[in-house]
Order: structure tokens, then C-alpha cells, then sequence
């Protein structure tokens, strides 16, 4: 399988201006197209116009960052998006059943802050070769659906 490409968006949604523009830095000198924003609403914007594959969300605010993830993992009173993204938190502190409940909200990866830049960008790349996966997957289970597959190689039902 080829590595991710490095056209993957990046949405960043954290507060913290410092957090923020080291983290867009390092996603952009390693070659992602990255957007950052302090507002939520505006980083639901740039997921939805830009398609982005992957936004990484700074645990700053608690309850709003869990009601984000949830809402642009799908789950529950999903935002209309084009492309689910896989969602990143990235966080200074969380508890364990904090975490938990962030994975099943539908949280890909936790990252804690500080985080390695080399940690940072094998964590994107690590979804986006999942992500690979996945549909690579489906692709296969859309050409062989139940009663295909035998009439494709020439056998009977």
C-alpha cells in the first residue's frame, strides 16, 4: 500500500493561539494543506468547504470540545458534511473515562500536549492509511455483494 499523500487537510480547531500556530507549522512544513481557527464554528466551516480528512481539536473548552467530536464524527445529530473526518484531541490533561467517552464520541486519537512533531504527523498519517484502508475495504464489499462474487468467478449459487 502507497503511504498517505501529503494533499490531506488538516482542519485545526484549539484556542490556544501558541498550540494553534505550532501545530499548523508543523503539519505544513511536512507538506499537509492545514487550516487553523480558534472558533469552533469556523472550523466546522473549513471542514465542510475544504473536505478535510482529519481535524485535530485542542480539549480546551471540556463539554464543547466532546459535543464537536460527536458532531463531526456522525454520530447523533451529525453535522452535513461531504467526508467524515477522523478527529483528533489534543490535550494537556484527560482523565481516562474522559478519553473513553471522547473514543466513543468518536474520537480517532488522543494526542497529549506537548506533543513531538514527529509524534503529531505519524498520528495523521496513521489515519489516513486506516482511513485507506477502510475504503479499500468497502470497495471490495461493493464488487462482491452476496450473489455476485460467485457469478464473477463463474460459479453457481
Amino acid at each position: 500500500m502507497k503511504p498517505p499523500s501529503r494533499s490531506t487537510t488538516v482542519v485545526i480547531i484549539e484556542e490556544d493561539p501558541s498550540v494553534r500556530a505550532a501545530t499548523e507549522a508543523v503539519l505544513a512544513r511536512s507538506g499537509f494543506r492545514v487550516r487553523a481557527t480558534g472558533d469552533p464554528a469556523e472550523g466546522v466551516d473549513y471542514v465542510d468547504g475544504d473536505r478535510a480528512q482529519v481535524v485535530i481539536v485542542g480539549f480546551g473548552t471540556g463539554w464543547q470540545t466532546l459535543d464537536l467530536v460527536r458532531r463531526l464524527s456522525g454520530r447523533f445529530e451529525p453535522i452535513p458534511l461531504p467526508v467524515r473526518p477522523r478527529i483528533v484531541i489534543a490535550a494537556r490533561e484527560l482523565d481516562a473515562a474522559t478519553e473513553r467517552f471522547a473514543r466513543k464520541l468518536g474520537a480517532d486519537a488522543i494526542l497529549r500536549l506537548p506533543v513531538a512533531g514527529q509524534d503529531l504527523i505519524a498520528t495523521v498519517d496513521e489515519l489516513m492509511r486506516r482511513e485507506a484502508v477502510r475504503a479499500l475495504f468497502e470497495e471490495v464489499n461493493a464488487r462482491h455483494r452476496p450473489g455476485e462474487a460467485s457469478r464473477n468467478v463463474g460459479l453457481r449459487q
